[in-house]
């Protein structure tokens, strides 16, 4: 066993990684917690129709970020740690692309929401505030800079502040019962101060910030390299943000508003997979230098360890939707519950996704994601339009998990490179490890 100097040893030679890792995840617990209290408080007191306006103008304006982030995070970080010296050119370059989808994001969502979009007023009025949030976004890729550094903690400390200033600001608004359109707009003056103060961090800490440059070569390639990975990430948010805007056309804000109840307390538990995808995949990855075949079957138990957590989560949960809804709640969202007990059971494909993702980006299979996505996202509007108006909300409920069983499970029988990742996923799902563990004590 190792002994207390023995673990220091190994946290001061780890020191910067431990803490990017700690920051990181004290960043997503706290937003949790604290951001549910705000947001069930915030539901109770704006009632179902309101909530529902909100929630349709966060699932536009999220869709439209998707887009305009043009994928590009990924390709930056990769780009600073690899060019030292030609940090400031990356990053300002980056900036410029993100900077200039961010305009058009914009342009086009005002289009949508004025002249193809639904007619109610307050919901226009909502959109174009929450909307301008996606320009100051622009600046979100300075978050690359400190990414490459290994200083996410200073990130997290400024959206922190943000996010615990506006949390006790919304409280404020509900308890002098400010009109929905005073919520909108401290939720867009959070994303703004947020990124502004991420720019003051970025020029403080760094001595190369204020030098300016970039160059088209630079642009071009930048483009190039992110495109796919861009259209990716858009299917991907659309695929599980579209359902509140097709509810929205379809059956109206009070609808909206019950389904994003139960889509809340739904996607509260994915934070899960990425915690533990991102503590055991680098150890997985390290297998592979000692054979495939333990690569594979760490893999395995990988998948195992999702299955396991999201049906633990899924089935109490199902259950007792209506008691959870209700105690949560409380009046006025009764009808969310039925909802919930179908949409909890996304988390099961959410967990695997997780996995399979880094699965396709190590095996280079990044068309392949693509066409998942995109076919998802197809057969997820397709079937809105079909159950919608016959099941209403609960319609919705239905066409995401299925949707997400197709992205994350069906898709992977297509290809017989896919095949590995089909077999542990059906393993994993099927218990199949875990039924021989029973057997095997069982024997002994």
């Amino acid at each position: 066993m190792l002994g207390m100097k023995d673990i220091s040893a190994v946290y001061a030679k780890h020191k910067d990684l431990v803490d990017n890792v700690f920051w990181l995840f004290f960043d997503k617990v706290l937003r949790m917690a604290i951001g549910l209290l705000v947001i069930v408080w915030m539901a109770r007191y704006l009632g179902p129709e309101a909530f529902g306006v909100l929630n349709y103008a966060i699932a536009l304006v999220t869709i439209l970020t998707a887009i305009s982030s043009f994928g590009l995070n990924g390709v930056v970080v990769r780009d600073l740690v690899r060019e030292q010296d030609s940090k400031p050119e990356i990053i300002w370059s980056a900036f410029i692309i993100r900077f200039s989808a961010a305009l058009i994001s914009y342009v086009c969502l005002l289009i949508y929401i004025f002249y193809i979009g639904s007619e109610d007023q307050l919901s226009k009025i909502c959109v174009s505030v929450l909307g301008a949030s996606i320009i100051f976004q622009s600046l979100h890729v300075l978050k690359c800079w400190f990414e490459s550094e290994v200083k996410s903690k200073y990130v997290v400390w400024v959206e922190n502040s943000a996010f615990l200033l506006f949390s006790l600001i919304k409280i404020l608004l509900i308890v002098s019962e400010s009109s929905l359109v005073f919520f909108a707009i401290a939720a867009a003056v959070e994303v703004s101060i947020a990124c502004m103060l991420l720019l003051l961090m970025y020029l403080r800490m760094n001595v190369k910030a204020f030098t300016f440059r970039f160059h088209r070569a630079r642009l071009l390639q930048l483009a190039r390299d992110s495109w796919p990975l861009a259209l990716s990430a858009s299917l991907a948010t659309l695929l599980l943000k579209i359902d509140q805007v097709m509810i929205m056309d379809l059956l109206g804000a009070k609808e909206v508003g019950v389904y994003s109840a139960a889509a809340k307390l739904s996607e509260l538990w994915y934070f899960v997979p990425v915690a533990i995808a991102g503590t055991l995949f680098p150890s997985i990855l390290k297998s592979q230098k000692i054979s495939n075949q333990v690569y594979l079957n760490k893999l395995g138990r990988l998948y195992d360890i999702m299955v396991f957590c999201s049906v633990f989560i899924a089935i109490p949960i199902s259950i007792f939707s209506e008691q959870i809804m209700f105690l949560v709640y409380g009046e006025g969202y009764e009808g969310a519950a039925s909802i919930l007990s179908i949409h909890i059971w996304c988390s099961v494909f959410v967990f695997l996704r997780i996995v399979t993702a880094q699965w396709f980006l190590i095996n280079n299979f990044q068309l392949l994601t693509l066409l998942r996505s995109l076919t998802a996202a197809i057969l997820n509007v397709s079937l809105n339009y079909l159950l919608i108006p016959i099941y209403g909300a609960e319609g919705a409920a239905y066409s995401l998990v299925i949707a997400l069983f197709w992205a994350t499970y069906g898709f992977t029988i297509l290809s017989p490179r896919m095949w590995p990742c089909f077999v542990m996923q059906t393993k994993a799902m099927l218990f199949v490890s875990s039924f021989s563990f029973i057997k095997n004590k069982l024997i002994r």
